[in-house]
This record gives structure tokens, sequence and C-alpha cells, in this order.
């Protein structure tokens, strides 16, 4: 696992790369999307989440589901993942995208310019 900057001082190097991945997905994510992007359990995603919501980086939406607070900040954070680590999750962020939401052109449009990055 490649380190990245730590935006917030309240959020420990190891939580701030899983809340980095959460940056590539431009709209909402949900938490199962990260954990097919890093295998780690789910108590230490919920954890590094938990960590970035009393930040306020990140705001639950609905169960499971979360967006960043400032797109600045994810911008930052999407930053300071190397550029091919970047194109490699892309690559897999547009695969999840197209799969668990097959029917929404709003979902196939997010997937292809996830693709085209």
């Amino acid at each position: 696992m490649k380190m990245v900057m730590v935006y917030d001082s309240h959020v420990t190097d190891r939580n701030n790369y899983f809340i980095a991945l959460a940056s590539l997905f431009d709209e909402d994510f949900a938490i199962e999307w990260i954990e097919e992007l890093v295998e780690m359990k789910a108590s230490e995603l919920l954890k590094a989440i938990d960590e970035a919501i009393e930040s306020n980086l990140l705001i639950r939406k609905k169960p499971g589901f979360y967006y960043f607070k400032d797109l600045k900040k994810r911008q930052v954070l999407r930053d300071s993942l190397p550029q091919e680590e970047r194109e490699r999750l892309h690559r897999l962020i547009s695969r999840i995208m197209l799969r668990e939401i097959p029917d929404d052109p709003s979902a196939t449009k997010a997937a292809a310019n996830c693709a085209a990055r």
C-alpha cells in the first residue's frame, strides 16, 4: 500500500490512503466499491470513513454511501495518488460503475469518463 499526503491531521496516513481512493469517484461512492479496490477488512474501512466524517472530509448520504464535503479537498487527495495508480484504479472504477448501475445513463457516462483518464 502506498502512502499519500495527509490532508487533515486528524486522519491517519493509512486511512488517508483509503479516503484518497474514494476521491477517484466523481460523485458519491459506496463502501463496497472501495472494498473492491483494496484488500482490507470492512472494519478498517469503516474506521477510515468515520475519521473522515469527524474531520469534515466526508458526509454520509445514506447507509453505505458517502460524498466529499469539499471538492477542493477531494481533488488534493486525488492528485496525491501517483498517476499510474490513478489510471489503473479508474479502469477498475469504470467496471464497477457499469456493473453496479448498468441501466443508468449517468453511470455509463461516469464509467466512460473514468476509463478515459
